[in-house]
């Protein structure tokens, strides 16, 4: 197998030129290296399109009412691709212009390494390796037999590169270069090669290949140390004056020379001009001393291109626009060789040009993608087109060059011909979107024959098509269907890179591409057509529907050419959608989709073989669905239409496996229920035409006619089954044909389920509504209904058959059908009719549709005596299978509960077949009957108590044995268990509720009044009390939270939107200063929102933190931390600390100092209106000691560890922990900078003395551990 090495190298080479103006050719070569091991390409799942042998058609109408046949279809006036067009479109097409020669093909096989070449002046290839170069004749009898095969190849030796330097690309470093030459007098042309050392050798007629293979012209350019030949290129000037064509070679240092042919007594001779750059005198005496390095502009670089340019008089022909890596310079060419090229401008165009494509592609980072010139050509207007490639920096870790890959053209303009300064400016930038489920690699080449408007964008997987027309807004891709091995090594075109007229005006651009498999193809677009669709052209207000049809008619053509060509063998291409197509693809897509359903599409041969015909149709469904999602425009298509399309699919497949069943009928013995399975289909297809009052032909086979034009209904068929049975008296022939009618109806409900199982994902169907499917009709569980009741009537014949042995005998020539062979039969056909009959109405029990969920419903109720059916007709285990299956555990457990079945046996069975799945059913089932008692009395409620015990905990009935303990009068168990329970919930008020319940219970269990007085009775009430309190509090702050929320019109999305509004509006202050604070604080919002209960050290940092506080905030939660008695002692002083010294930063210290005018009354009143104050005040009446609640302030600065913060805190980082203590920092510089310069002792003892409590000064009343100096 062939990989393409990572470098693409491009070299222009000769055109043909017409007689009116001067051609050039552009010599493309692409390289590719045989592997000893496996590519590691994988070869792509190619994109589902190719143009088929026919014409595009118009939008077919439907069928008419009355008409059982396909209308006739519109015929376009568009000519019919030829045996050797592969892709025909309106505005381009893709043809097979030359197949390779055998030894062509054998060499390409077998060479480790080599290039292609096209010549369009002379109709010539060229396929280069190592050691030979193989040259034929392409266009040679292709109008009279272009599938022939060119049976003269001529083969030259080639030079040997004698470079001995290691390189990862050793064999593709040494690969000749070459070109074909033009003859002077229109004979066969020459051959020009060299090695990248610059050994060039020159035959000037490609015949001597035959006779005198060794009679050439030698040439060696002495090439600077490290420098090698890249770049070869033949531009033919037969307009000139002096000589017919230019040679260019080029190096990756940048070095150019023209390489010259000339006669020397009537002998071909070759040498050289150099093209020197300015760099002083030293650098034009010598070619050595130039490429050395003496010159201005340091590394230039490679070279990447050429073309000519606008035509020069005096000593200079042509200006030559040379392309580099990162700049762009312009020569003046002379006629002869005899004149010194001219060096006229250079510039450094790359940084303009990223910052363009930065702009135009997302704005990237210039450390992110490598920006690289790929190509030019000089275009007919006087512009210069650049092919520019963006990709990702080799150091990014993931990179898609399908997806990351993006390709620009940049339009510059002619310094010369503007008042631009001398500069080139960027006119344009184009971004090419390119489209392809192949990796198409980051590089390219640019081919625009004549200077365009045509515009060709060569890979070695693809062809790119667009324009440069302004407006015109047309981008199409054409991918190789093998992408592996049939990449494109070649490639040319009239006049790209050459002289253009202006008035010369090209309805038809073509290119021609040389691949590696098919040969030479021929790729063109339509520019008459492309310029009527632009802006400059708009349609009449009075054409838009016609306009809108023909747009329609582009459209479904390619669709088509994708559907119907899809997998012929002997097309190379694929064709796709460009992402700007024009159309109403829902549309065409419905209408593909129809015809193919109902076989009325011109692409479908109306064969006598059915079969065959029916696995077409299928084919071609699923090429449709497969080319919209290798064109990626799923997303275009309307969750309607991509779930018509899977169902008109899905009946297709159906019709195709009841159709194969039904034809294997005649090739079995002609016994009773062949006969009967065909009589059966004919009668009920025969009575579906009558009831529809369809007319067909005289000797129509009715199955033949149904299967090809009517599989759209095919789910009404089954009605008519259902008719056929009705009507037969015959108990036999009734059973046996319920028999063969369940054979039916399972076999295609079971293809509809498998193809939609297998196919869900390919169509983008996200849900499981099957409304539109044929099995979605309402009818259908009539029929399923009362098919599953002549089965079970069936089986009950033949089992009482069965029973009556006088009745019952076999025939010994047909053991095989035998009343036990069909009873066995029956007994599938009954869970298989079962099966599907729930799997039907679980479908529509989750539909949207009101009406059609009552409808399901009804069939839903009846799931239990299905059930009981099967378990009667000794299927169980059937039924079991049903139940786990669509999770019906209910219906089961009705069966055995309201049956005579042993009931606490099958429960203990059932339980232990299905565990949780069945227990829990049964456990709703005494809920639903309200039966609690009797559930908690049962034996195996105890003996599978831990399934008891997780049913109630995930139905959040975790507390419902304490009504079993009120229902057996154990009032003490429930009160127990109820105040457990209300140590467990998160909600406040639910705690209070299980603490008053509780509190009820134990009153009800006491005896007398003196109990009333017992210290566990007195704690319960104290602490019922305490969380009414809670309750209370916790309500302000929430209420204080949704009134933040709702203060305005915000609206949230999420609940992190909503908390960090909140935390916004609430603790503003706080984030400024204190952010870990105010993350814990954060924290908090969502469960209170929930009313859910937060820790008591949260419950301080919300009461204490808030920028807008409560009156009784600090004293409520003051005391809550002091009476709580499940806070540690250690973490209890620590919050006491933290209230304290929280109280006293709040208060303006600094507005109270200020006694100024002030009387005793008016000090002592400011001093009441403190938060210190109102909270001494109120804390003060709980009869606690007041060392136990209060802290002064030098004991209230914050003094903890950081161990004893990650102890509080275990999942906070160091980091984390750090800041903590750095907001628990700028807390103490307050308190610190209140005492020292606001005078806060002495405001404190004020406070404490007005409420005659102890002053500061009363050390002796105070713990020591409270003054200590922190």
């Amino acid at each position: 197998m062939f990989t393409v090495k990572a470098k693409l190298q491009q070299t222009p080479t000769s055109t043909e030129q017409s007689d009116s103006e001067d051609t050039f050719e552009q010599r493309n070569k692409i390289t590719f290296v045989r592997s000893n091991s496996e590519p590691s390409l994988t070869k792509p799942d190619p994109v589902s399109s190719d143009s088929p042998k026919f014409q595009p058609s118009s939008l077919n109408p439907d069928l008419l009412p009355d008409s059982p046949y396909p209308p006739e279809i519109t015929k376009f006036e568009v000519t019919s691709p030829t045996p050797t067009t592969y892709l025909k479109f309106e505005k381009h097409v893709v043809e097979h212009f030359s197949s390779l020669p055998t030894k062509v093909e054998e060499v390409l096989h077998t060479a480790e390494v080599y290039e292609g070449h096209l010549s369009w002046s002379t109709g010539y290839a060229a396929v280069v390796t190592l050691t030979y170069c193989y040259v034929w004749n392409y266009k040679k009898d292709h109008d009279k037999q272009p599938l022939k095969r060119p049976d003269t190849v001529y083969k030259f030796q080639m030079p040997i590169c004698k470079d001995d330097e290691p390189s990862s690309n050793k064999s593709y470093d040494k690969l000749p270069l070459v070109c074909i030459i033009p003859s002077i007098q229109g004979a066969n042309p020459g051959l020009m090669v060299c090695t990248p050392e610059g050994e060039f050798r020159y035959w000037e007629d490609i015949s001597y290949a035959m006779t005198e293979a060794n009679r050439y012209k030698s040439l060696q350019l002495h090439l600077r140390d490290n420098d090698r030949g890249i770049y070869l290129t033949c531009h033919e000037i037969k307009r000139s004056l002096r000589e017919n064509w230019a040679i260019i070679f080029g190096t990756e240092r940048a070095a150019l020379y023209r390489i010259n042919i000339f006669q020397s007594n009537g002998k071909p001779t070759l040498d050289y001009t150099l093209f020197p750059r300015p760099g002083g005198i030293m650098s034009q005496l010598s070619s050595y001393i130039w490429q050395s390095g003496n010159i201005s502009g340091g590394d230039f670089g490679k070279i990447v291109s050429t073309t000519l340019g606008i035509k020069l008089g005096k000593n200079h022909f042509s200006g030559t626009y040379v392309l580099l890596e990162k700049s762009l310079e312009k020569w003046d060419l002379p006629l002869t060789r005899n004149h010194t090229p001219k060096y006229s401008s250079g510039y450094d165009i790359y940084k303009s040009i990223v910052q363009e494509i930065r702009y135009n592609d997302g704005g990237f980072e210039a450390e992110d993608r490598e920006i690289k010139l790929l190509d030019l050509e000089y275009a007919r207007n006087e512009e210069l087109i650049l092919l520019v490639s963006s990709v990702p920096n080799s150091n990014q870790m993931e990179f898609d060059e399908t997806k990351n890959v993006s390709y620009f053209l940049i339009v510059l303009n002619i310094p010369e011909l503007t008042s631009d300064n001398g500069q080139y400016n960027i006119v344009r930038c184009i971004p090419l979107k390119v489209q392809s489920n192949i990796s198409l690699g980051p590089q390219a080449h640019l081919i625009m024959p004549n200077g365009g408007p045509a515009t060709f964008v060569v890979f070695p997987q693809a062809i790119f098509l667009t324009t440069i027309i302004k407006g015109a807004n047309y981008n199409n891709i054409v991918t190789m269907r093998d992408p592996i091995n049939d990449r494109i090594i070649g490639f040319c075109a009239e006049g790209s890179k050459s002289w253009h007229f202006k008035d010369k005006d090209d309805n038809i651009s073509q290119i021609h591409v040389l691949t590696t498999k098919t040969g030479v193809m021929s790729c063109q677009l339509n520019i008459a057509e492309i310029k009527e669709k632009s802006p400059q052209n708009k349609y009449d207000e009075m054409d838009i529907e016609d306009s809108q049809a023909k747009t329609n008619r582009e459209l479904k053509s390619t669709l088509e050419q994708a559907v119907f060509r899809k997998g012929e063998q002997n097309v190379p291409v694929e064709c796709t959608l460009s992402p700007d197509f024009k159309g109403d693809i829902n549309q065409v897509v419905l209408e593909i989709s129809d015809e193919i359903l109902e076989s009325r599409s011109k692409f479908m041969e109306n064969l006598n073989d059915l079969s065959f015909q029916l696995n077409e149709r299928n084919k071609r469904m699923s090429n449709l669905i497969k080319f919209i999602n290798n064109s990626n425009i799923m997303d275009k298509l309307y969750y309607s239409t991509r779930q018509q399309i899977f169902w008109d699919s899905e009946k297709v497949a159906c019709a195709k496996k009841l159709w194969e069943y039904y034809n294997m009928s005649y090739n079995s013995s002609r016994d009773t229920i062949e006969e009967s399975l065909r009589k059966l289909m004919t009668n009920a297809i025969q009575d579906y035409i009558q009831d529809r009052n369809i007319k067909i032909k005289p000797l129509e086979d009715i199955p033949r006619y149904f299967f090809r034009y009517r599989v759209r209904d095919l789910g009404s068929v089954f009605t008519h089954i259902q008719r056929v049975i009705e009507i037969l008296s015959d108990t036999e022939a009734r059973s046996t044909t319920v028999l063969e009618a369940n054979a039916i109806i399972l076999l295609c409900f079971d293809a509809a389920f498998d193809f939609r199982r297998n196919n869900k994902e390919l169509y983008a169907i996200t849900t499981n509504d099957s409304k539109g499917s044929w099995t979605y009709q309402p009818e259908l569980l009539k029929v399923l209904q009362r098919q599953f009741e002549e089965t079970d009537v069936a089986i009950r014949n033949y089992t009482l058959q069965s029973s009556n042995k006088s009745l019952y005998s076999i025939d010994e020539n047909d053991n095989v059908h035998s009343h036990s062979i069909k009873l066995e039969k029956l007994k599938d056909h009954l869970s298989g009719l079962a099966d599907v009959l729930f799997k039907l109405t679980a479908q529509r029990l989750i539909c949207d549709d009101i009406i059609e969920k009552n409808f399901a419903q009804n069939y839903r109720d009846q799931w239990t005596d299905i059930l009981k059916k099967l378990v009667t007709n000794g299927m169980s285990d059937k039924a079991f299978d049903l139940s786990e299956t669509y999770e019906d555990y209910k219906s089961l457990v009705s069966l055995i509960m309201e049956s005579n079945l042993d009931v606490n046996k099958y429960i203990e069975i059932y339980m232990l077949k299905y565990k949780e799945k069945f227990a829990f059913m049964l456990y709703e089932w005494y809920f639903e009957k309200e039966r609690y008692a009797d559930l908690l009395s049962q034996q195996h409620a105890t003996k599978h108590k831990e399934w008891l015990q997780k049913f109630l905990n995930e139905r959040n009935l975790s507390g419902i044995s304490w009504i079993h303990d009120i229902n057996m009068r154990q009032y003490s168990d429930a009160s127990i268990k109820t105040r457990h329970l209300a140590q467990k919930v998160k909600r406040i008020e639910d705690r209070k509720t299980f603490l008053s319940i509780s509190k009820l219970t134990y009153l009800t269990e006491l005896k007398d009044d003196s109990e009333l007085k017992s210290d566990q009775v007195l704690e319960t009430f104290d602490e019922i009390r305490k969380c009414g309190e809670l309750v209370i509090a916790y309500k302000e702050i929430q209420d204080q939270f949704i009134k933040a929320a709702t203060s305005s019109n915000q609206r949230f999305y999420n609940e992190y939107d909503q908390v960090n509004y909140i935390a916004k509006k609430v603790i503003s202050n706080v984030q400024e200063s204190r952010p870990l604070l105010a993350k814990l604080f954060i924290q908090c919002i969502p469960r209170i929102l929930r009313g859910e209960k937060v820790s008591t050290e949260e419950l301080v940092g919300v009461m204490t933190l808030r920028d807008v506080k409560q009156k009784d905030d600090y004293p409520f939660v003051l005391l809550f931390v002091s009476e709580d008695k499940l806070l540690p002692d250690a973490l209890r002083r620590e919050l006491l600390q933290t209230i304290w010294r929280r109280i006293y930063i709040n208060d303006r210290w600094d507005w109270i100092s200020d006694t100024n005018d002030m009387s005793d009354e008016e000090i002592n009143e400011r001093i009441s209106d403190t938060a210190v104050f109102h909270t001494l005040l109120v804390a003060q009446d709980n009869e606690k000691p007041l060392s136990q609640w209060f802290n002064p302030p030098a004991s209230s600065f914050f003094a903890s560890t950081v161990e004893q913060l990650q102890s509080r805190f275990p999942t906070f980082k160091e980091e984390q922990i750090k800041e903590l203590i750095e907001d628990y920092k700028k807390e103490n510089i307050a308190l610190q900078h209140a005492i020292q310069e606001l005078q806060l002792n002495t405001h404190v003892d004020h406070a404490l003395r007005l409420l005659k409590l102890k002053s500061l000064g009363d050390d002796d009343q105070l713990d020591p551990m409270e003054v200590e100096d922190t």
